[in-house]
């Protein structure tokens, strides 16, 4: 048995070890799930917000066992530790299982998988330096428990193809070329940046942009020492149509993310105003009327009146900022418009401040929990600030400057995180952001990183697509 098939064999006992240990406990997190939940409704009410708690991490847990039984993980590193006698064997996988020592892609020593074979380094959660010597990475593809691809590397040994199932009968040998390796590791840089401030994600159509950049928002939410700043729930992603929020909705669970808000601006402003009524895009006849018809608005928006009064007859309020810019023709298309209940983005853009003004913050009606004297917990129902401690703005360059401001002007204020993700070069709509410093962003510093993508499907390619991330930071004052 020659050295490959070697370590193919000890691979797949591995591999087959670990799925049943997954399997084994698996039916034992089934198994106390169902007892939390049949004990769930005699509980006290304060016991029922704890226990709902761990309901929910544990159906949580459920989603991420799931995809490890299929793939439990993707990367193995030999490691021998400063001050350790003994090497550890330790797997990085998209969610963690530590019984096997199964690490997520999110720890801080997951930055090993990127670095060749011999002396590496990471940066621990409290700042201190973790040196080790990598000795020995193989890197792996699993679909369905089996070993679809398989390389190897360790210290004196280059990398080399131990079992690849797709392309052994076409290829003889197997070269990774090193921008692959570099591209992966700009990729994580990016994710693991900084978390406070804004953060930009800049690049052409189809340069995978979103996807790194909800990466980013799965890192946040867990990893260990941010995942207290940014919960699931108090992070917030504006896209721009329900197809996209659909998508998202399925991507997102995939990362490990299941309740992070995915709105469109106009469910977001039909909310926080508490109104209904139906959103259309662009209102008019022609493309000559609606271009008129949104520039009027446009000047209405700029020059909003320091005071004015908030009503809910929302048309009413509407008609008293606009009469002064619209002609007759324009008026009784205003007029149609209201009978059909129909509200466009600059609309919604307009109630909004009119609210904020009012209310001297963004803010919706919502159930919370106060907790009183007794130490008992109370249901209470009412107005809550709006505060998220990241928003994730799709498609920046579509948003109008007032629309973007009322988004930051929900940021907690112990992050001020908003990630802005698109390119300033595809705007498409009328009257859309120009210039960052229209919302009080301002470059203090430029951070640029290039690479290439690759997918893998039937053989791994390169998609000559450019790429750049740049950091902003906030002005100082």
């Amino acid at each position: 048995m020659n050295n490959k098939e070697k370590i193919l064999v000890s691979v797949r006992e591995h591999l087959l070890s670990v799925c049943v240990s997954l399997k084994t406990s698996f039916r034992e997190l089934r198994k106390s799930l169902k007892l939390s939940e049949e004990r769930f409704s005699s509980l006290s009410y304060g016991d029922q917000i704890v226990e709902s708690e761990i309901i929910a991490y544990g159906k949580k847990r459920i989603g991420e066992f799931e995809h490890l039984e299929n793939s439990p993980y993707f990367v193995r590193c030999d490691v021998l530790f400063q001050n350790d006698e003994m090497e550890s064997s330790i797997y990085f996988a998209k969610f963690g299982f530590d019984k096997e020592a199964i690490y997520s892609w999110i720890t801080p020593a997951s930055v090993m998988r990127f670095e060749k074979p011999g002396e590496v380094r990471y940066r621990r959660p409290d700042g201190t330096w973790q040196k080790a010597t990598l000795l020995r990475k193989d890197q792996y593809m699993i679909v369905d428990g089996k070993i679809k691809f398989l390389s190897s590397e360790a210290i004196g040994v280059p990398r080399e193809l131990v079992h690849e199932e797709y392309f052994s009968t076409q290829k003889s040998g197997f070269i990774l070329p090193e921008i692959v390796a570099q591209m992966e590791k700009a990729q994580d840089s990016v994710i693991r940046a900084h978390h406070a401030g804004p953060f930009l994600i800049s690049g052409p159509a189809g340069s995978g942009k979103t996807t790194l950049a909800l990466h980013r928002v799965a890192y946040l939410v867990q990893s260990p020492d941010l995942a207290s700043i940014y919960q699931s729930k108090s992070i917030v992603v504006f896209v721009q149509d329900n197809g996209t929020k659909e998508y998202f909705s399925h991507l997102l669970p995939e990362l490990g993310i299941s309740d992070v808000k995915i709105t469109t601006f106009f469910e977001w402003a039909f909310a926080i105003l508490g109104m209904s009524g139906s959103a259309v895009d662009r209102y008019g006849n022609s493309e000559k009327e609606k271009d008129l018809y949104e520039f009027q608005k446009l000047k209405a928006l700029k020059n909003l009146p320091k005071k004015i009064l908030h009503s809910a007859n929302y048309f009413s309020t509407l008609q008293k900022i606009y009469v002064a810019y619209f002609d007759k023709a324009q008026q009784e298309l205003f007029s149609r418009q209201s009978k059909e209940n129909l509200y466009d983005r600059i609309d919604l853009t307009v109630l909004l401040k009119i609210f904020e003004k009012n209310n001297t913050d963004l803010s919706v009606v919502r159930d919370y929990y106060v907790e009183q004297k007794n130490g008992k917990v109370k249901k209470k129902r009412g107005s809550v600030r709006l505060e998220y401690s990241l928003a994730v703005i799709d498609e920046f360059q579509n948003y109008l400057p007032d629309q973007l401001k009322l988004m930051k002007s929900c940021l907690s204020i112990k992050t001020q995180a908003a990630l802005y993700v698109g390119d300033m070069a595809q705007q498409v709509k009328l009257g859309t952001i120009r210039q960052w410093e229209e919302i009080g962003e301002k470059w203090t510093k430029s951070e640029k990183l290039f690479w290439k993508k690759f997918t893998v499907t039937q053989k791994i390619f390169c998609n000559l697509s450019e790429n750049w991330v740049m950091r902003l930071k906030f002005p100082s004052n």
